[in-house]
């Protein structure tokens, strides 16, 4: 039996560092880099107000986001994986246990269509205030290739008396 090796391509902007998870390669952690929305309500901030919170996070090195306020972070992550395989982003544990925010798109897939910068969209899920540092792990993504599987309805599982 031979084994097929799918690759993924990446690429780093603004001097990104790309973190892996597992020595394998087959997993890696994004980071907030960059603000590239704001959103209050459903509606994005005007454009004046959203280019004075991406000078203040370079600034600062950090955003505090307001009790149930989404922002819209840029992981400084590009990739590019062949077709059959899928980047499966999830949240991670910490993130949401000790600061009370919540990765909106968690899990999600990113397929071999995707040529944008990675990102991440946070919302503060309380009442209070919840810094994100420049740099802060967000989410850690899984390199997977699903596998075609066959469906079928019976009438009994395997097992069953």
């Amino acid at each position: 039996m031979s084994l097929k090796l799918k690759k993924m391509n990446i690429k780093t902007i603004d001097n990104t560092v790309l973190i892996p998870r597992q020595p394998d390669g087959k997993s890696f952690v994004l980071t907030a880099n960059n603000i590239l929305n704001v959103f209050k309500g459903p509606t994005p901030v005007s454009s004046e107000r959203l280019k004075l919170v991406q000078e203040n996070f370079e600034e600062r090195q950090y955003i505090k986001l307001r009790g149930y306020e989404r922002i819209l972070f840029g992981t400084g992550i590009i990739a590019q994986i062949e077709n059959g395989t899928h980047i499966q982003m999830n949240g991670l544990e910490g993130i949401t246990q000790r600061k009370g925010l919540m990765t909106i798109q968690s899990p999600s897939l990113i397929n071999c269509n995707c040529r944008e910068e990675l990102a991440v969209l946070l919302v503060n899920t309380n009442q209070y205030l919840a810094t994100i540092e420049k740099g802060e792990e967000l989410v850690n993504c899984i390199i997977i290739t699903p596998e075609t599987v066959f469906v079928q309805e019976v009438s009994k599982l395997l097992g069953d008396a």
